[in-house]
């Protein structure tokens, strides 16, 4: 009888146990219906003031800089907003760059990496191998740092000593030195820039 009885005594405490996890979690799932969503994905989930974006070689040389008022990370696009940013880049064996525009957006989980620049975009190589310095001007400089170039899809000028490139769809290879615009040309070319016979 002794047996019997703590025998019917354990299978109650099991019932009364599984039946309690039941209520318990069917009452946490009813009361976590009701709950709005907390978090918007729209909003940015990071953000700064006045900061310096470093990134550097393998060899723990920084290769680039890039300097700006503000950003915000926004985390369904992992992208970075960037306010008045002023962006560097100097790789061994390749010219200077330094670039402005009013605000950027940085694109981290693209493959290539790329940089953004929006609103009077301003690029200018610096004098290198016995040329002369470059400048690019265009609403809209797209920068591929791991690579060195510099493309848009919109109207630009380039300017290079007194002589002046205009036109649409530009790409520049900052290791090759080679600027192309491939519509609308109009090229103006300075006296000092035609050889001499």
């Amino acid at each position: 009888m002794k047996e019997r009885f703590s025998g019917i005594l354990a299978v109650t405490f099991l019932l009364v146990l599984a039946v309690s996890s039941w209520w318990a979690a069917d009452y946490a799932a009813r009361s976590v219906e009701g709950v709005p969503e907390t978090k918007n994905l729209d909003a940015p989930d990071a953000w700064s003031g006045k900061f310096t974006m470093l990134s550097s070689n393998e060899q723990g040389v920084v290769v680039n800089r890039l300097v700006a008022d503000s950003m915000e990370h926004y985390p369904v696009t992992d992208t970075w907003e960037i306010v008045a940013p002023h962006y560097f880049a100097q790789y061994p064996n390749e010219a200077p760059i330094e670039a402005t525009s009013d605000k950027a957006i940085v694109y981290n989980a693209e493959t290539p990496r790329k940089i953004e620049l929006l609103g009077h975009a301003h690029m200018v190589r610096s004098a290198y191998a016995g040329e002369e310095q470059l400048d690019i001007d265009s609403e809209k400089l797209v920068v591929y740092p791991d690579s060195g170039i510099v493309m848009t899809d919109e109207p630009v000028v380039a300017t290079q000593a007194g002589s002046r490139l205009s036109g649409n769809y530009m790409t520049y290879n900052n290791r090759t030195r080679q600027l192309n615009i491939r519509r609308g040309t109009n090229l103006n070319i300075s006296d000092k820039d035609i050889p001499k016979k």
